[in-house]
């Protein structure tokens, strides 16, 4: 099927150029993609640190309250006391253990423990009921609590689920010294707490519509509340690569699916508080985040096509600018294999297409010129051969008529006079016509040569030469000697016949124009596939213009046979220097006399 240059063009410019646009949107597309989630990346480091920073203040806090409340004089002379606190005592301590935490209305209730006395609870926040509070729970006892706290100094029991709630809740218990007994305190502390400092439904928080900062303990289950899921404390299992690698004691960043099986990017680690063994995470769900980059994309996907049309049109435009001169080519090009020559294109561009033009209009116009001196050769060698053909013809009608005619005739004459006369007399006729006949078959057999000598087809080119030039040397004065270094049968019947037509037509101008005293005829091999031939002479010469050579003089005949067997044809002369023929032909060393 064909198809136009200039839609070619259109195809080609228009794939290479979307293709250059949407090469440099992708690279931007992704360039954006990675800035974009890096930057999130950092804003979700940001938000986890400054979230684990708050719980580690919020935990400083509290061990600073429980160690101020150890070092007050009441909390001193109540557990210093040997005696059991009176039910006054009690209560005066509980308004004071009021008055202490009445800014932190946060707190459910504090729990004293010596190891050995019963317990000691005061319930802190009145928007409890203090019938009904009750720090105790079948999830601990308060004397494993005091084991752990007096090696560990403070224990967390990071969640329980409260009886009377069923809420979950967080014990912290540090083990201080009244003298020298030692007294559990225990602060119990609802799961709310903690979801104040994790759960942050600001949108300008750096967490958006879906993202989220949340706690996971060691046994995968959440401790902090889920921002999409209700009662998820202790309830939802979170086994993450995040949460995975945050146990594994790495702090990194990722893209994976969070507990929801929902693509986030996450920012995870291990909280740094040697009490707890929690870790912490700040994600947000990866769809929106890449909100901004969609809509990049989608910017990027219409300056696309916009810009993808505008280059279809320009490209368009420019195909129909380039192509149009080589159709006005084509349209000459096709003018002149019909023969219509010389006719310039009439354009002007200052480009490589105008110098295109120019060199066409240049090449039309010697193509006209060699197409007339082609036609004016044609004619001439035309005229030369018929002008030829006609001498030849009026050449063997001269001879045949004055000289085999009369010789004919005359011994007709004879032998009718042999049957008039008497025998003697007859015999010397019939004798005489006799002589005559053997004069006319000479005759004939010379004319014979003249148009294909049997020499020539019986021993060779060189043979043929030496007997053209022995009966040259019978009629015209010039001497003539024939250089050669191939011999006879050496070439095939094609090339002998017509090289010595070219000498026979060289000897018989030599003998109209040159009147010259010697001349030569020199074969040789110039090279291993090359075969010269050269005719000098010493006579006048002619001057070389074209109205000279174009009245033939076999000249054109002569190039002629030489262009005929593949070869070169040159001609040398001038006045008063004598005429030099090189003619050159390929030959081949396999040739044989009979190809």
């Amino acid at each position: 099927m064909r198809i136009s240059i200039s839609f070619k063009l259109l195809i080609y410019f228009f794939f290479f150029s979307f293709l250059g646009i949407v090469s440099i949107g992708t690279y931007s597309y992704q360039k954006a993609r990675k800035a974009m989630i890096s930057r999130t990346f950092n804003q979700l480091n940001s938000v986890r640190i400054e979230k684990e920073n708050r719980l580690k203040v919020f935990f400083g806090e509290i061990l600073q309250d429980m160690e101020k409340l150890s070092e007050f004089e009441e909390t001193i002379r109540v557990f210093n006391s040997e005696n059991p606190m009176t039910v006054q005592q009690q209560n005066e301590f509980h308004h004071f253990i009021d008055a202490f935490f009445h800014s932190n209305s946060g707190y459910e209730c504090l729990t004293f423990y010596d190891g050995i006395s019963p317990t000691l609870t005061y319930p802190i926040n009145r928007k409890i009921n203090i019938d009904t509070i009750s720090c105790k729970t079948t999830d601990y006892t308060y004397q494993g609590i005091f084991q752990k706290a007096l090696k560990e100094k403070i224990w967390v029991h990071d969640h329980f689920i409260s009886l009377e709630d069923n809420q979950p809740k967080i014990l912290i218990s540090k083990v201080f010294r009244f003298g020298d007994k030692p007294i559990l305190m225990i602060l119990r502390i609802p799961v709310d707490f903690i979801n104040e400092i994790m759960i942050d439904n600001n949108p300008m928080n750096g967490l958006g519509e879906s993202g989220e900062s949340y706690l996971v303990g060691s046994d995968g289950l959440m401790r902090s509340s889920s921002r999409f899921k209700e009662n998820s404390v202790l309830s939802i299992e979170v086994d993450t690569k995040g949460v995975s690698e945050a146990f594994r004691g790495k702090t990194g960043t990722g893209i994976f699916d969070d507990y929801r099986k929902v693509r986030v990017l996450s920012s995870y680690s291990k909280v740094k508080l040697p009490y707890l063994n929690w870790a912490i995470l700040a994600e947000i769900d990866f769809r929106e985040a890449m909100i901004p980059i969609n809509q990049i994309r989608n910017n990027i996907v219409y300056l696309t096509l916009i810009i993808t049309l505008l280059t279809l049109g320009i490209v368009a435009i420019l195909s129909v600018a380039l192509t149009q001169p080589i159709k006005a080519l084509k349209k000459e090009t096709e003018k002149i294999a019909l023969g219509e020559y010389g006719k310039p294109i009439e354009m002007v561009r200052h480009d490589e297409l105008g110098d295109l033009i120019k060199a066409f209009n240049e090449m039309s116009r010697q193509l006209k010129d060699q197409s007339e001196t082609l036609e004016l050769e044609r004619k001439l060698r035309l005229t030369s051969m018929i002008d030829g053909q006609e001498l030849e013809r009026q050449r063997l009608s001269r001879e045949l008529h004055d000289s085999l005619g009369q010789q004919l005739l005359a011994i007709k004459m004879q032998l009718e006079n042999a049957l008039d006369s008497e025998w003697p007399q007859s015999k010397e006729i019939i004798n005489s016509a006799i002589e005559s006949f053997t004069l006319t078959t000479r005759e004939i057999r010379n004319l014979s040569n003249n148009l294909m000598p049997a020499v020539l087809t019986e021993f060779g080119l060189i043979t043929a030469l030496k007997n053209l030039v022995r009966n040259f040397r019978v009629n015209f004065q010039t001497e003539i000697r024939i250089e050669s270094e191939i011999e006879d049968k050496f070439l095939n019947v094609r090339q002998e016949t017509y090289l010595y037509r070219i000498c026979q037509e060289a000897l018989n101008n030599l003998a109209k124009y040159a009147n010259a005293d010697e001349a030569c005829i020199i074969l040789k091999v110039t090279k291993p596939n090359l075969l010269t031939l050269t005719i000098k002479d010493s006579g006048i010469g002619f001057s070389m213009d074209q109205e000279h050579l174009s009245k033939g003089n076999g000249l054109t005949t002569m190039k002629e046979r030489a262009i005929l067997l593949g070869g070169k044809f040159k001609l040398k002369s001038s006045n008063g220097s004598g005429t030099e023929i090189f003619v050159q032909i390929p030959i081949n060393h396999n040739n044989t006399h009979n190809d």
